[in-house]
């Protein structure tokens, strides 16, 4: 009886050794089963943040290379647009400087035109008073010369009359006193005519002044102009 009762519970701790064996195993199977679970959500959780990402990459990749095709374009066209718009710029340059230019040599002309009429009409008028100062120089000099002939006379005349004849019956014969005194007024008249006739040649020579400088002006203005449309004409060559 002992010895079937020893048998019995050796065959019972076997029995519970093997299932205690099969329960360890198939905990563990089952912990492996947990383990390779999770790291196949973890796999399949980081494989899908991967994929996300590299979509995303993908995208900006796409965007990038979108907006790099454009800003191209817009570079191509834009040098296009340049290269178009270079020979209309500098077509619209010289029409601009020939229109400059041809207005400075317009109003060069004008000046010129302006300045020669200024001097002619100046010499005319210069000549003119030239020749009216020495028309009034020479009735100056020939009234002068006229007046003391005309007093020398006078005086010799009253001195001959009052030595070679005696005084007629209602004639008065001047004294020198008189004849002196007519003599001084006509050389009193004869100054005052000769001193209108120096203020009409000083205004003569003034107006004269004022055509010479206004001359002057008028070549000075022709001057400028000139120099100015040599400096736009260099600048404009220049620029060509």
């Amino acid at each position: 009886a002992s010895a079937a009762s020893r048998l019995l519970a050796a065959a019972a701790g076997r029995a519970q050794l093997t299932a205690l064996a099969v329960l360890r195993s198939w905990t563990a199977a089952a912990a492996r089963e947990r383990g390779e679970a999770e790291l196949l959500a973890q796999l399949d959780k980081v494989s899908h943040q991967s994929t996300s990402a590299i979509s995303m990459l993908r995208n900006e990749a796409r965007a990038l290379r979108y907006r790099g095709q454009r800003s191209a374009a817009g570079a191509a066209e834009l040098r296009a647009r340049l290269a178009l718009a270079a020979p209309w710029g500098a077509w619209a340059r010289a029409a601009r400087e020939a229109r400059h230019i041809s207005m400075l040599r317009g109003q060069l002309d004008e000046a010129s035109s302006q300045s020669l009429l200024a001097l002619r009409s100046s010499r005319g008028e210069v000549r003119a008073f030239r020749q009216l100062g020495r028309q009034s120089a020479i009735s100056a000099t020939h009234r002068r010369a006229l007046l003391d002939a005309a007093a020398a006379l006078s005086a010799w005349r009253v001195a001959m009359s009052r030595s070679t004849r005696r005084c007629r019956p209602g004639e008065v014969l001047l004294n020198s006193g008189e004849a002196a005194r007519r003599i001084q007024s006509e050389l009193q008249e004869v100054r005052r005519s000769s001193a209108e006739q120096l203020e009409r040649i000083g205004a003569l020579e003034q107006e004269v002044s004022a055509a010479r400088k206004s001359a002057a002006g008028a070549v000075r203005r022709e001057a400028l102009v000139a120099a100015v449309s040599r400096r736009h004409e260099l600048a404009a060559s220049r620029g060509e």
